[in-house]
């Protein structure tokens, strides 16, 4: 009798990041918000090469958004920024965008 493994899927999104104004309190507080920049590739990695492999590729994906994407941008903290690209790795199905609203301070 065969023996089922389970399958553990992880996800890839690309997103364009920045910092967004959060409020006045406490002499201002930012966070940072995402939008997918277009579709996310699912992976297997129910084996620990398999997630060794897309932690090297989610690196790789990153040095090349930098290269082509990022050079010149300044920092995100910077008030000129125009935000920077970013792979990100999911555990679930990436979100359209983030936070899902805007947070409130307390």
């Amino acid at each position: 009798m065969k023996t089922q493994r389970k399958i553990k899927t992880a996800y890839l999104a690309i997103y364009h990041v920045q910092q967004c104004y959060g409020g006045p309190e406490e002499g201002g507080w930012w966070y940072f918000s995402g939008v997918r920049s277009g579709n996310y590739h699912a992976y297997d990695i129910s084996t620990t090469e398999a997630e060794e492999k897309l932690y090297k590729l989610q690196g790789r994906v990153a040095r090349m958004l930098d290269h082509h994407y990022d050079i010149n941008k300044r920092e995100l903290s910077s008030v000129l920024s125009e935000g920077q690209m970013r792979c990100e790795l999911h555990r679930t199905t990436p979100p359209t965008h983030y936070p899902k609203s805007k947070p409130h301070y307390e």
